[in-house]
């Protein structure tokens, strides 16, 4: 077994506990006695007993205890002081600071510089997005275009995504890829210095340090749908693979976003994939929104993990492309009416086509 040093097992364990609390987001009762009471009373209960590497706690309270992790059982308690503030205590010490319930603010652990979630032009119970979806769909499906030409799909992209445990640095991508028929092609990925979109267009050249190619045998390119669909019952079925229906409407909100990352889809396909989210149950209309290459766009949202992610997704509402996508994690009680999201990863997607050459 390889070692795991103190840190990653610290934040490990923080994962599991914040990911297993079936509390998370509701507003915390009162406490009943201080932090140093609380202390005492376990400091007494395990007095003379020999205590395990990673602590068993009991929330009595809520009364919930933590699955088994390689062997041994954790459980959590919120300790609150009079200020609500929360500590989870072990090995680690204590935990995140809370965050102040306001639509500025940010968690202390985010680096300085790292972007912000879109700001949404609708704010409080958000109306359902079918009948713009489905209007939208409606319009793009006669939007005259002309076919595209080439033994390519190529696909430009640009991604940010925060660090996925604590301390780690953030990841900024530049993203082409080309593929043919046969599922052959290049991807060509350039680590960015700053978060996209970037000032200056990125030009591939030759592997650097900072510029990675890889070159796909036939079948190898990992595509979301191989052929998508022009219509929606078909199309929905196709996503179903790659995102399960037990997913939710989060599921076909991503898998789309993923249709998106493959191919250049025709006004017909891009209808029907935003049919599939119109007859979604569970997709949010946020309003026109502005993204963070300057391009306007209709914003919809699915909210899961019991209200404490996002998803959000924006079309361009003259020709139906998906503009962005990005993740947030909301922060503050689910009761709030103002809650801050803390941005977990964004996709820009800047251009498609067919051409005959990588």
């Amino acid at each position: 077994m390889g070692y795991i040093d103190e840190e990653h097992d610290d934040d490990l364990v923080r994962q599991v506990v914040l990911a297993s609390n079936p509390v998370r987001g509701l507003p915390v009762p009162p406490p009943q006695a201080s932090p140093a009471e609380l202390r005492a009373r376990v400091r007494a209960r395990h007095a003379g007993r020999d205590t395990p590497r990673l602590r068993v706690w009991a929330a009595r309270s809520r009364g919930w205890v933590l699955p088994t992790v390689a062997g041994t059982t954790v459980a959590a308690v919120a300790v609150l002081g009079a200020a609500g503030a929360g500590v989870l205590a072990g090995r680690g010490g204590p935990g995140p600071a809370p965050v102040a319930e306001s639509p500025s603010a940010v968690p202390a652990s985010v680096p300085v510089g790292t972007p912000s979630a879109l700001a949404l032009s609708t704010v409080g119970e958000p109306p359902a997005a079918r009948p713009h979806l489905a209007a939208l769909a409606r319009s793009v499906r006669g939007v005259p275009e002309e076919p595209a030409v080439g033994g390519y799909t190529y696909v430009h992209v640009q991604t940010w995504a925060a660090g996925r445990s604590r301390g780690a640095r953030p990841s900024a991508r530049d993203e082409r890829l080309w593929w043919a028929a046969d599922r052959s092609g290049r991807a060509v990925t350039t680590v960015l210095a700053q978060p996209p979109p970037v000032p200056v267009p990125v030009v591939p050249g030759p592997s650097t340090s900072d510029t990675f190619i890889t070159d796909y045998e036939p079948g190898k390119v990992p595509v979301v749908v191989d052929a998508p669909s022009a219509q929606a019952p078909i199309l929905a079925f196709q996503l179903a693979d790659r995102h399960p229906l037990s997913e939710g409407p989060r599921g076909v909100l991503r898998a789309v976003a993923d249709l998106y990352r493959h191919h250049d889809l025709d006004p017909a396909q891009r209808a029907a994939a935003l049919q599939v989210l119109a007859d979604t149950d569970g997709v949010d209309y946020r309003g026109t929104v502005v993204d963070r290459t300057g391009r306007r766009g209709v914003a919809v949202s699915v909210d899961s993990d019991g209200g404490a992610t996002r998803d959000v997704a924006v079309f361009d509402p003259r020709a139906g492309h998906l503009l962005s996508y990005e993740r947030v994690e909301l922060v503050g009680a689910a009761t709030s009416p103002s809650r801050s999201p803390a941005l977990v990863a964004y996709v820009l997607y800047l251009s498609s086509g067919r051409t005959d050459s990588t």
